[in-house]
């Protein structure tokens, strides 16, 4: 997933919020919503990094598996200068034999 952002040309201020949300404040809530969804995390650890590969920050998050993620700007487009991410708890797997009888339609 890429978020345009105006890279290279100022600071970019990133915000990494974890629910649950036990600090204040939250997620700007006047933030527009560029992705929201799940997303898998091999290792647990979310990274965020710029195109050219000069930055990078990680932050383990918890157990590998697959969260639900929302990232939001200030401003979409290419003057975005502020992108929050919120990452949501660990998502169950589904259970297979639930769905392999909702695929057989038993």
């Amino acid at each position: 997933m890429a978020v345009r952002v105006q890279a290279q040309v100022r600071l970019i201020k990133v915000r990494l919020f974890t629910e649950p949300l036990d600090e204040e404040p939250g997620p700007d809530p006047s933030f527009t919503t560029v992705f929201e969804g799940p997303i898998s995390l091999a290792d647990g650890r979310l990274v965020i990094g710029d195109v050219m590969g000069v930055t990078r920050f990680v932050s383990l998050i918890g157990e590998a598996g697959r969260r639900r993620i929302r990232v939001a700007v200030d401003e979409p487009g290419w003057n975005a200068a502020a992108v929050d991410i919120s990452v949501g708890p660990r998502l169950r797997a589904a259970n297979a034999t639930g769905a392999a009888k909702a695929r057989s339609g038993l």
